[in-house]
């Protein structure tokens, strides 16, 4: 039973240095790289991709207007009000819809783009992704989520190493505590010898 302390070690050691590092790692994905999901927080409630809302659709937008310079994109979206001050195409959209766009001065710029480049690479609706032959598409949404069941599959076994590693420790401690107590009872069945 004394190999089972240092073995807990590693093991938990391990784990927590993988889910650190996974824990980063889409940390470092999602900070503002993420445009769909920043899209969905931030701008689904006015705005469709292909229909009008409350503002009008997205899909295009990058060559209308004054929104083929990103600069623009950028100025646009933190403070709306000025930048309609002096430009007569957004004040032409503002007379269509009636509204102005909320202000978003707390998006980074990447952010933005982040936003931008889901707009502009989202497929249409029930279309293969730009340049798949049909059919493939519903490959690559196999794929992908292949990629996260063998992510959870990864997990799900060193959670369940880790249930094991608590186990053998309570049994430990509960032995220990016995012993203290002068409550004898007989050697418990190691789990992979137990047929219950």
């Amino acid at each position: 039973m004394n190999f089972i302390k240092p073995l807990a070690k590693k093991l938990l050691l391990l784990t927590f240095i993988f889910l650190s590092f996974h824990s980063n790692t889409i940390y470092a994905q999602g900070a503002g790289a993420d445009g769909k999901q920043l899209f969905q927080q931030q701008c689904q409630t006015c705005h469709a991709l292909d229909k009008k809302l409350t503002g009008p659709a997205l899909r295009g937008f990058t060559e209308r207007g004054p929104w083929t310079d990103k600069n623009n994109i950028h100025a646009w979206i933190h403070n709306p009000a000025a930048f309609m001050a002096k430009d007569k195409y957004t004040q032409a959209l503002k007379e269509e819809y009636g509204v102005i766009m909320q202000a978003f001065p707390d998006l980074s710029n990447e952010q933005i783009d982040a936003i931008v480049e889901y707009v502009v690479t989202a497929p249409a609706p029930g279309a293969a992704p730009e340049g798949a032959p049909v059919g493939e598409g519903a490959a690559a949404g196999k794929d992908a989520s292949g990629n996260n069941a063998l992510l959870f599959g990864i997990i799900s076994i060193i959670l369940a190493i880790v249930a094991l590693i608590l186990m053998q420790v309570n049994n430990n401690l509960k032995k220990l505590s016995d012993d203290k107590e002068g409550i004898t009872r007989p050697d418990q069945v190691p789990f992979w010898r137990n047929k219950a």
